[in-house]
């Protein structure tokens, strides 16, 4: 069984993405994030798996009706993240989700919106030959995290939200003698900084005038965020 987990915060103005400002305001940075979270569940809704689960960092009483109604149906199962730091979290989702020794789980977040179904459906291939699967981040964090086994030394003393946490899990698989597998290195959108190197990627990518083809790459970003993006003016 293979199963998917996005790890997410519900959408709520001054409780999302708060390092964005001053770039975005809270409102503008609300809307941003829904068009990430929004890419992410496409990237999962594509994704070849079993099951689909979104796992909210907590039960916010100013639920969003309009969210809980478009997931209503859509396969998307809804759970809380319990324990205190990201790593217990993590653990206690992992225990649920790996019951059986076929079980292969990935946990993924709304962070990165260059991550798509392909990079998803490659992370679970590489767990039928590796125990632990990372997607690099930038920022020195991972972008999604897969196991086929229940492992909870892999999250044990993290320095959670440093530029330590893809090397501290490396160490930590390491001295549990898990192999591990490296998938393509992507950068999450989190600050100020993150979303202009983002802008600046992105106008590399896209051809800035009419004509035959050229010497660009196209566009990875997710297109609900790259529609965002255009909307506010950051993009042509």
């Amino acid at each position: 069984m293979r199963r998917l987990a996005l790890f997410a915060r519900r959408p709520e103005a001054g409780r999302i993405k708060t390092r964005l400002a001053p770039a975005l305001t809270p409102p503008l940075t609300l809307v941003l994030y829904r068009s990430m979270l929004a890419d992410a569940f496409d990237a999962g809704r594509r994704s070849g798996v079993d099951e689909r689960g979104v796992w909210w960092a907590d039960e916010d009483p100013a639920r969003d009706s309009s969210l809980d109604a478009a997931l209503a149906g859509s396969g998307w199962q809804q759970r809380i993240q319990a324990g205190g730091d990201l790593g217990t979290r993590l653990t206690h989702a992992f225990d649920e989700l790996l019951p059986d020794s076929d079980d292969r789980t990935v946990v993924f977040g709304a962070d990165c919106p260059t991550l798509d179904h392909e990079l998803i459906d490659q992370a679970f291939r590489e767990l039928e030959r590796s125990d632990v699967v990372l997607g690099p981040a930038g920022d020195g964090g991972y972008t999604l995290i897969g196991l086929r086994r229940r492992e909870q030394r892999v999250f044990a003393n993290i320095a959670w939200g440093s530029d330590q946490v893809l090397q501290q899990t490396l160490d930590r698989a390491e001295a549990a003698g898990l192999t591990v597998t490296l998938l393509t290195r992507l950068d999450d959108i989190d600050t100020s900084f993150d979303l202009v190197r983002c802008l600046a990627q992105e106008l590399k990518r896209t051809p800035r005038r009419p004509g035959p083809p050229g010497p660009w790459i196209a566009p990875r970003l997710g297109s609900h965020t790259r529609a965002t993006l255009r909307a506010l003016g950051l993009l042509p």
